[in-house]
C-alpha cells in the first residue's frame, strides 16, 4: 500500500522492411499501420531504358518497290522471204539441151550450153534456185572434163546460196581428191555422209581411202588437222538437179 504500481507496455517488435506491419500503442490500445515503403529516387528503370529517357521510336517507312519491267528479247528480224521464180523460157530451154548432150556424152557442148544459160539469168535474188541448178550442172562438166580447180569454183558458189546441197560437197571433195587435197577432201565428203543417204555409200568408200594417205601425212591425231564446215541439216538432198 501506498506504492503506486505502473503497468509497463508489451514490448513490440518493429520491422523496418517495406511492406511489414507497424504496430503503434495510443491510450493503452494497439493499432497497426502497414508500412509503405517510400517511393525510391531517381528515375526508374526498365530493363536498360530509363522510364524518364524512353522516347518513342517512330516506324520506320519502307521505300516503295518499283514495278519488275518484263524485257522483251531482242531478236534478230528475219530475212524477207523471196518467191521463187521459174526459169524464164529462153534459159528453161537452154538447160534442157545442156542436159540433153551431157546425158549424150559431149561435156563440152553441154558446159558450154549451161554457161549461155547462167549468162541469160543473171544475179536475180528471185534466181537463185535456178541458177544453183545450172552451176552444179556445169560443175558436172567440168568434173568430167577434168577441169577439178573449175568443178570446185562452181561447187563453191553453190554451197555459197545452198549449204546443204550434198551433191555440190560431192562434187567438190572428189575434186579436192583428185587435186591431192586430202583433208579438204575429206571434211567435204562428210557433210555428203550428214546429207543425203542415197549418196552416203560412195563417200564413205573414198573417205575410208583417204584414212590411211591422212594417218600417213599427220599420225594419229589427223583428224584435228581437217578444215572447219559449216553445220548442215541431216536431210536428204532434193531441192538442186543435176545432169
Amino acid at each position: 500500500a501506498g506504492k503506486s504500481s505502473s503497468v509497463s507496455s508489451p514490448a513490440v517488435a518493429v520491422s523496418s522492411e517495406p511492406g511489414a506491419v507497424k504496430l503503434d500503442v495510443v491510450d493503452g490500445a494497439c493499432t497497426s499501420k502497414v508500412q509503405t515503403p517510400d517511393p525510391p529516387k531517381g528515375p526508374q528503370t526498365v530493363g536498360e531504358v530509363s522510364t524518364t529517357e524512353r522516347t518513342t521510336v517512330p516506324a520506320q517507312q519502307s521505300e516503295p518497290v518499283p514495278p519488275v519491267v518484263k524485257e522483251t528479247p531482242q531478236t534478230e528480224p528475219e530475212p524477207p522471204v523471196v518467191k521463187e521464180m521459174p526459169l524464164p523460157p529462153a534459159v528453161l530451154a537452154l538447160k534442157d539441151k545442156g542436159n540433153f548432150l551431157f546425158k549424150n556424152g559431149d561435156y563440152q557442148a553441154a558446159m558450154t550450153t549451161y554457161s549461155q544459160a547462167l549468162k541469160k539469168l543473171g544475179e536475180g535474188a528471185d534466181m537463185a534456185h535456178g541458177r544453183c541448178t545450172l552451176l552444179n550442172n556445169r560443175a558436172a562438166c567440168h568434173s568430167k572434163l577434168g577441169d577439178c580447180s573449175s568443178c570446185i569454183r562452181d561447187c563453191t558458189a553453190v554451197l555459197g546460196s545452198q549449204v546443204d546441197n550434198a551433191k555440190a560437197w560431192m562434187r567438190r571433195g572428189d575434186a579436192h581428191r583428185i587435186m591431192e587435197r586430202y583433208e579438204e577432201a575429206y571434211a567435204d565428203l562428210q557433210q555428203v555422209v550428214f546429207l543425203n543417204p542415197s549418196l552416203s555409200s560412195n563417200a564413205q568408200t573414198t573417205m575410208a581411202r583417204l584414212v590411211p594417205i591422212l594417218s600417213d601425212r599427220h599420225g594419229p591425231n589427223w583428224r584435228s588437222r581437217l578444215p572447219k564446215r559449216p553445220s548442215v541439216r541431216p536431210v536428204a538432198q532434193t531441192s538442186v538437179t543435176s545432169a
